[in-house]
């Protein structure tokens, strides 16, 4: 498995400078990711818009990751892997410009290129995960990288609020994305490359044959109801929290904070499991059960003192299932780095231009009808899907 790279560095010891690397681009991802949800109710009122045009903001992320993440995944194997990441991890800091965001359609612009970058270099890094690591040690990268994007979701939700409160939001949404800006450039000085190199390339044909795949919806429909509750949730806690029940923003952004925290520890116990039990499915029975149960139960038991409870099994629960679910592609029989590639570009197109709308649903739905718990109850019911979608999945774990 390890051969030396093409500079002589040897990979056995390399591959935890790659690791670091991997995983800071995707802490900067989610710093990113969902920093509007926590100051939701500044931009509202700073750009005088209801709560439907507000869930763009996030919805127009996933929108863009929808819309390129298969074109994204065709350039693997075209352009040198280690380039093809920086130049989607530059993108990804562009919103670094939210400074000079005069109205809501630019700001909305910055997001959407954030979207289409970040939807190019997550399956961009499955070939380069799969070059520098051994196959026994895939589930625990995928759990750091993913614990990482998690850490950085938390981050985001605990000092956005007070980080506006010194510097006003839209310097704190520029703080963030300068983060990014600094991961890729550790990209661009220290990532190296394998002397294994992709040596074939997916056609539109061979990505439609991979969309295709009975494993390939199936991974795709496990995750989409998760990602669309955890995403309206994420998106729409804090702000309902706020209005709703009279909890101070500061203080609803800490209960929201809890999902990601919980899920960024989570993650990174999986990934050890993973090294102990060999099988997925079990774990994803698990992860579906415990969001499916709790997910709507923390939006109504919000005034209980046992909601911290709530929350921190519905933030383990809506985590636990990615290292599994992520590892599949890369297990699956016959599979390459491109065409794991391509599953992860699938699983997200999919995913994304469903869960998009979520953020949007629930905000018309509550400019519509006065209550968020509509919405809420909608996207709590899609979020067994991954429950009835593993049920039909193969295991590709020994």
């Amino acid at each position: 498995m390890f051969q030396e790279t093409s500079l002589g560095i040897q990979p056995k010891k390399y591959r935890f400078v790659m690791g670091f690397l991997i995983v800071f681009l995707c802490f900067s991802a989610g710093l990113i990711f969902l920093n509007t949800s926590p100051i939701t109710p500044y931009i509202m009122d700073e750009f005088n818009i209801t709560r439907g045009t507000a869930g763009l903001l996030t919805g127009v992320i996933l929108l863009g990751n929808a819309l390129f993440t298969i074109p994204g995944s065709l350039l693997v194997g075209r352009l040198p892997i280690n380039k093809l990441v920086l130049i989607f991890s530059f993108g990804a800091s562009l919103p670094i410009l939210s400074v000079f965001a005069s109205n809501f359609l630019s700001l909305l612009f910055l997001r959407i290129c954030f979207g289409i970058c970040v939807s190019g270099f997550f399956p961009a890094l499955n070939p380069v995960i799969m070059n520098w690591f051994p196959k026994k040690e895939l589930p625990l990268i995928n759990g750091l990288y993913i614990a990482a994007l998690s850490a950085g979701i938390a981050v985001s939700f605990l000092i956005a609020d007070p980080l506006t409160e010194i510097v006003g939001w839209q310097m704190t949404l520029t703080i963030f994305s300068f983060v990014s800006l600094l991961a890729a450039v550790l990209w661009l000085i220290f990532a190296r490359q394998t002397t294994i190199q992709t040596t074939t390339n997916l056609s539109l044909h061979g990505v439609f044959n991979v969309f295709r795949s009975k494993v390939t919806l199936l991974l795709a429909t496990s995750d989409s109801g998760p990602l669309i509750q955890y995403i309206a949730l994420s998106s729409w806690l804090p702000t309902y929290y706020y209005e709703t029940h009279g909890i101070e923003l500061s203080k609803a952004n800490e209960y929201t904070a809890i999902l990601p925290i919980c899920g960024c520890l989570m993650v990174v116990i999986a990934g050890f499991l993973a090294l102990k039990f060999t099988k997925r499915r079990p774990f994803m029975f698990l992860s579906g059960i415990m969001l499916g149960v709790t997910g709507f139960a923390s939006v109504m038991l919000a005034e209980y003192s046992f909601i911290y409870v709530i929350l921190i099994i519905y933030g383990a629960g809506s985590w636990l299932y990615t290292p599994f679910h992520a590892t599949i592609p890369q297990e699956m029989q016959g599979t390459s780095p491109e065409k794991a590639a391509a599953t992860i570009a699938c699983v997200f197109a999919i995913g994304g231009s469903l869960s998009f709308l979520a953020p949007i649903l629930i905000g018309y739905l509550a400019d519509i009808t006065g209550t968020y718990l509509y919405g809420f109850a909608i996207v709590a019911a899609l979020s067994w899907s991954l429950v009835i979608s593993t049920y039909f999945l193969p295991e590709t774990g020994k």
